[in-house]
């Protein structure tokens, strides 16, 4: 049968998309033997005739697409230009593209699917969603995670503070749903930075709201990677683009707009958890200044709807500087005890706490290490899915102790993807 027949009887729905395809796919195999040079190009051009022909251009384009796809003999050359040619089309919606590698039997070439995403604006965010969705290659995959975040970076003036934290958790998901080892947080944390500046520099705000971007990311990791640096950073930036506004940002009064919520956030967990007061640890909360301190502890107290005993206030400034009490060292490990092993007895967990509050609280001699050593090992018969990473957690804490006085004991071999202990620093 003639092409043009072929492609008649198509319109008319007596012959199939896939038949074409097939028939396609038989011309290409002759142009090839005969020699002819680009022989993909005729093939496509047949097939962009058949979907401009036709009733409906998007459908056509999608069957034709997926038909191109799922035909084992038809090359990667000719559904690259394909796909090319497609979104070139006015008068056919990308949406084609996306549907046909959605619902197609066979994987699109992740080279493909790259020189697509490649044009910024031709697809929209979820298009661009379920194409990278589909990439198997890792370092293709990253690259377009990495440019996806520098499209949001780069709208974050006119994007409100909710659309860019949409935004950042949809590519936080998408990462774990193709289980590519890849942290995007001080990417993420750019963005946010770009977003909180933009805020401060916008003359209908003057001001940011932290709260909303620590759904992506948590105050305590924000404070610690130095989120008071990266929103000056960007600050700045913005004023050497588009001109200084004084008195717009200072970063001491962002330090302290910042502490005063992370106190905030502490102060409800702690307040509706009924937990002891837990300060998270880094080296940034250590060197925050008086002020900075009295600003976080007030919003603590405002929290708990009464004034704090002198005791506990001091109790909060130790942790804050790094040093660690007996109850403060205990309670943090019956947190950390209870979210790795679930749904165990109070009692057990007690016992459990007092056995390590002890090796803490004694110096390191062979007897406490031994008993510590006891003690991982009789945890690490516990029926859980996590009691790795427990074993793992008190064997860095028994690591850190280093036995000195009996340089013969060796520690037990930690599983891999080791967490800091408890005691120690996180």
């Amino acid at each position: 049968m003639a092409l043009k027949d072929l492609i008649d009887k198509i319109k008319k729905r007596e012959k199939t998309p896939e038949e074409l395809v097939e028939k396609l796919t038989e011309d290409y195999s002759k142009k090839v033997e005969s020699g002819e040079s680009n022989p993909e190009n005729p093939i496509v051009k047949e097939i962009m005739r058949a979907i401009n022909e036709s009733a409906n251009p998007n459908i056509t384009a999608r069957i034709m697409l997926q038909a191109v796809i799922d035909a084992e003999e038809m090359p990667d050359e000719v559904t690259k230009k394909l796909t090319h040619r497609i979104t070139e089309d006015p008068n056919i919606a990308n949406s084609a593209i996306t549907k046909a590698v959605e619902e197609s039997d066979s994987t699109v070439p992740d080279e493909i699917i790259d020189s697509l995403l490649r044009d910024k604006d031709a697809f929209s965010n979820d298009q661009r969603f379920l194409l990278i969705r589909s990439v198997d290659d890792e370092e293709i995959f990253k690259n377009n995670i990495k440019s996806e975040i520098e499209r949001i970076y780069k709208s974050c003036k006119s994007k409100r503070d909710d659309q860019v934290v949409r935004s950042i958790k949809d590519l936080q998901e998408l990462v774990r749903e193709n289980s590519v080892d890849f942290d995007i947080t001080s990417l993420a944390e750019r963005v946010i930075a770009r977003k909180m500046a933009e805020n401060y520099y916008d003359d209908n705000r003057k001001s940011t709201m932290i709260y909303t971007f620590t759904e992506v990311i948590p105050y305590s990791k924000l404070w610690e990677d130095g989120i008071d640096d990266l929103v000056d950073k960007e600050f700045k930036k913005i004023s050497a683009e588009r001109g200084t506004k004084k008195d717009r940002f200072d970063k001491k009064e962002f330090r302290i707009h910042f502490i005063s919520e992370f106190g905030r956030d502490i102060g409800r967990r702690c307040y509706s958890k009924e937990e002891p007061i837990i300060i998270p640890k880094s080296k940034q909360m250590e060197g925050i200044s008086f002020d900075e301190e009295t600003a976080l502890i007030n919003e603590i107290e405002k929290c708990f709807g009464k004034k704090l005993s002198a005791i506990k206030k001091r109790r909060i400034s130790e942790q804050i500087h790094g040093k660690m009490n007996d109850s403060t060292r205990e309670a943090i490990i019956m947190k950390a005890l209870r979210e790795a092993l679930g749904n165990k007895d109070e009692n057990d967990l007690e016992n459990v706490v007092q056995e390590i509050t002890e090796f803490f609280s004694v110096p390191s001699n062979i007897e406490t290490t031994m008993q510590m050593k006891s003690l991982i090992k009789r945890l690490s018969t516990i029926s859980s899915d996590r009691r790795t990473e427990i074993i793992s957690l008190f064997n860095n804490a028994l690591e850190r102790k280093k036995v000195k006085d009996k340089s013969d004991v060796s520690t037990l071999t930690a599983p891999n993807n080791q967490e800091d202990g408890p005691g120690g620093n996180r």
